[in-house]
Order: structure tokens, then sequence, then C-alpha cells
């Protein structure tokens, strides 16, 4: 059972307002760890293959995860306290969803899969934060035409020419200026907010500006996304007040239509080690969604990790460490950071900041992400040398180098990871071919094909469809003999053997597999899937 934690929650409603203490939590912080939620993970035309190369893996990833959104974006700072002697934890949990701007998105479509919808609704996850109140975000590019547009629309109003007050609006603007009249002329309140309507109409508000020096007017949205003007009263020398407002106000529309892009922004520039887990597909959507268009081509992708991400590592990676092979069964985060609670990992100390105090909901980004720091620092600990230290980890050691821009690699026969930084070199594959059978035979009948043929016996096998799978041999087996041997007695029962090309590559085959996914590993929850479950008898691995 996995302990509950706390976590801010941060909508658009509370964003500005929370902003300043996520900018010095990163600042301040020894470690940030993140997660997301999504709305799907893969298309079904872009399924990821156990012979994949690392380039090619890249691209389903990219091409598959392209129509999908970060619903929730996870950030969990971690700091050291050397009056308390440990970690202390701040998860935040940003609630995402893109806004439709003017000149930049007028709309914006993105695609949900069932199966990751279902999963979120089984572990109550508030849909309603996420449409009603979902923080806005832009790449760069987009960043800079909002600018641009901000700039372009204030040019243009300072010179644009007076429009008569149609016949029709004379009475709507009468009633407006005599209640403008009353307010500036009043010693009331220091705002008026005015009925909400059309564009037209506050084209024609905006021009009385020069009748009114003593009141700001600017444009505001309520909650039923209706468009209205609030005058304020200017305090002090009206145009320096005034001057003073407009920036505010413009800084306020940037910070809200950039929103969860600063977040990430700040990470990125804090040069922090920024740590996930099973994160390959959370790095693509942050940066493709919050920082710029990803490139088509892999190397460029490396170049824009490392330039971005400088100091990068993946918690999943450090649990299959040689020294923890006999600890984790499975490395999925919930198993991790069960274990790490354990008596094994009683270091460092590591608890939530006191000022977190808004919400206990498991199962969430800043959750996840909580998990994935409080693992790392754990099991980081377990590796060093000598007494069990109290002071902190050392996250420059040679254990986090080793990791550094290393990324999990799911559904692989024998590429254990991706690597964002260096080349990654293609393996040979002379022990792995592709078998076909008859549609009825299981998993124990092809074994025993091998077995009654005296023949080398397969170590993992991982099915393609009803028909074919892909056999593994121990990397001494040579499957070309495999095949010579074993050629009559294949022909005799309608078997096939097909081994993989030079490249290591192996044929294509419509990939309509049987399951071999465990009922509580829902397809929403594979991206943190193990990539070591190869064998049919061991189902996937969730998280």
């Amino acid at each position: 059972m996995l302990r509950l934690t706390k976590a801010m929650q941060v909508t658009r409603s509370n964003f500005r307002s929370s902003l300043e203490s996520v900018y010095d939590s990163i600042n301040g912080a020894d470690l940030l760890a993140f997660d997301t939620e999504l709305t799907g993970l893969l298309t079904g035309d872009q399924k990821e293959d156990f012979l994949d190369s690392v380039p090619t893996r890249y691209t389903k990833l990219l091409k598959g995860s392209d129509p999908f959104i970060i619903t929730q974006f996870g950030l969990c700072t971690f700091t050291w306290c050397n009056s308390t002697l440990r970690y202390e934890a701040k998860p935040f949990n940003f609630f995402t969803f893109p806004s439709t701007l003017r000149g930049i998105q007028r709309d914006r479509w993105f695609v949900c899969q069932s199966t990751s919808i279902e999963f979120l609704c089984a572990n109550n996850f508030d849909f309603n934060k996420v449409f009603r109140e979902g923080i806005s975000y832009l790449r760069q590019e987009e960043e800079k035409t909002f600018r641009d547009n901000l700039t372009k629309t204030k040019n243009i109003l300072a010179v644009a020419p007076k429009i008569d007050v149609p016949e029709d609006q004379k009475e709507f603007m009468d009633g407006i200026v005599s209640r403008m009249t009353a307010f500036q002329s009043g010693d009331g309140g220091l705002m008026l907010d005015l009925p909400p309507c059309n564009g037209f109409q506050r084209k024609l508000i905006f021009q009385q500006k020069d009748a009114f020096p003593g009141l700001h007017m600017h444009s505001e949205q309520n909650e039923k996304n209706e468009r209205f003007i609030r005058c304020v009263r200017l305090v002090g020398d009206p145009k320096t007040a005034a001057d003073k407002l407009a920036e505010e106000k413009e800084k306020e529309a940037i910070e809200n239509a950039v929103g969860v892009s600063l977040v990430f922004k700040a990470m990125m520039d804090s040069g922090k080690l920024i740590v996930g887990h099973n994160m390959m597909l959370d790095v693509i959507h942050s940066l493709r969604q919050f920082h710029c268009k990803l490139p088509e081509e892999f190397p460029e992708f490396q170049k824009l990790v490392v330039q971005s991400m400088p100091r990068l590592v993946d918690n999943k990676l450090l649990a299959k460490h040689d020294k923890y092979q006999t600890v984790f069964d499975k490395t999925h985060l919930g198993n991790v950071f069960t274990t790490a609670q354990s008596g094994r990992f009683r270091q460092p100390a590591i608890a939530v900041h006191k000022d977190i105090q808004q919400t206990e909901q498991a199962h969430d980004a800043a959750y996840d992400a909580y998990m994935t720091g409080f693992s790392f620092l754990r099991l980081l600990r377990g590796l060093e040398d000598g007494p069990i230290a109290t002071g902190p980890v050392d996250l420059s050691s040679e254990h986090v180098d080793k990791l550094m821009h290393k990324v999990n690699m799911m559904q692989s026969f024998d590429v254990p990871f991706i690597d964002l930084a260096q080349e990654n070199v293609e393996p040979k594959r002379p022990n792995i071919m592709v078998m076909t059978f008859p549609k009825e035979w299981d998993f124990k009948a092809i074994m025993s094909f091998f077995t009654s043929h005296e023949s080398a016996v397969p170590n993992q096998l991982k099915w393609i469809n009803d028909t074919s799978a892909y056999v593994c041999f121990n990397t001494v087996v040579n499957v070309s003999l495999v095949i010579a041997e074993l050629s009559k007695a294949a022909s005799a029962e309608g078997v096939e053997f097909i081994p993989v090309d030079a490249s290591g590559h192996g044929p294509t085959i419509p990939q309509k597999r049987k399951s071999s996914t465990s009922p509580d590993a829902p397809a929403a929850d594979l991206k943190k899937q193990r990539s070591e479950d190869l064998t049919v008898l061991e189902p996937a691995d969730p998280v």
C-alpha cells in the first residue's frame, strides 16, 4: 500500500500567486524530480518493436505520441536542510490545458486514448480541473509571437482614430459614461467592473480614456469567459500610475499565456540535477509542449536534450544497478518506492515541507514525482561505501555521472537504455530469430518443439501475433545452426524460422499479438513498464 503524501495543487486561478514560491523552490533545490500524466501514450500505427534501433524507437515515440497532451505536470523539489538533517520535499501538481489565444492558436486538437482515460478515472483524476482550470502553456516561438502581438496591438491602439458612436449604441454608451463619471468623482472603491460586452463596444469604451485621466481601463474575462472592462482608480501621478499598471497587466497577460512553460524553463535554466522514472515519453512530451518543436532526426534531439536539460538521469536505471539485482524483482516506480521506504534504505531522511498542506491525493503527477525523487536519493545513498551516512547525498558522484542522459528503453531484447548524449551502438543479433507456427500453439507447445528435438532452448520469447514470435537464445548460440538442425522437423510441423538480417532487424510482421499484459497493468500505465519483462510467462509490469 503506497503512503499518501501532500502536494500543492496549482490551477489557473492560483498559478500566478504560486509562481514565486515555485521559483524559490527550484532555485533553492538540490534535486528536481518530475512526472507527467497524459491523455494517451502511442497511436496504434507506431507500435514499439523488440528489435527497434534507438533512432527508430525515437521516431516511433515522436510520431506516436504527437496527438496526445500532458494534463498534469508534476514537479517535486528536494532541498537539504542542515538544521533538521533531512531533505525537505515540495511537490507541485500543475493542471495544464491549451488556451485559445488570438494570433497564436484559435483552436488546438488533441486525442484521448480510452485506456489512458479509464486509468485516470480509476485513480480519481479530476478532469474538471483540467478543462476548467488548466494552466496555459506556450513554446518559445509561440511566446515570441504572443509578445510581438501585444506590442503590435499597443502601437495600433495608440494611433487608432476615434470612431463615431452609432445610434444603436448611444444608450449603452450613455449608461457606461454615467457610471464611469460617478466612479471617478466619488470616493468609493478602487475598481469598477463594467458589464460584459462585445469587442466593438469595448473599443467605444476605450475611446473614453482621455475623458477620464484618473482611471486606467483594461480588459478582463469572467468565469463564463465573457469579456468586460475594469476601471482602476489611479493613485498619485496619473501618468506614472497608469504606466505602472499597464506594465503590470502586460506581465500578467504574458505569465497567464506562457503558463507552465515558465516552470519548465526555470527547471532547465537552474542547472540542477533532474530525475524522472522510465521517462522517455515524459521528456518528449515536456520538451514538445513547453519548449519547442522537436526535430525529426534523433541526433538533433540529442543535442536539444543536452542543451535544455544538461543534468538528466533516469531513476529506473538506478534501480537496475548491479548491486540491486537481488533487491528488486520488478523496477516499476511503486515497487521501487515501497522498497526505498524499508529498513534496508533508512537514509537519507526525507519529509514533505510543512508549507505544503493543501491536499492528499495519490496517483497524480506530483505524487509520482515525489516517489521518484525519494527513491532516487535513497537508492543513491545505498551505493555509497562505508557506514550509512546521515548527511546529504553526493549528487555529483561517479554513480550519477554514469547515469547522465541515459534513459530506460522499454520493450527491447538487448538495448537496456537510450543514450541522449552519446552515439548508441546498434547490436548485432545472431542469437535472435522470428518463428512462425500453427495458430493453436501456446508457449508450452513452442518450448516443447525445441526440447523434443534436443535443440538449444530459447531463454526469451515474445509474441508478435497469434502465429509468430521473437525467439532469443543465449548469446553464444547461433540461430543459423539451430535453423539448420531443425529444418526437417520444422517443415513437418508447419514451423518456419526467419533470422534477423545483418543489421539486427527482423521481418515486418503485423503485430496483432496475443495479450501478455496483466489485467492489473492498464495500458495507460505502460509508459512505466519494465523492458526486462520479455518472456510470455511474466506479464507486463506497470509504472
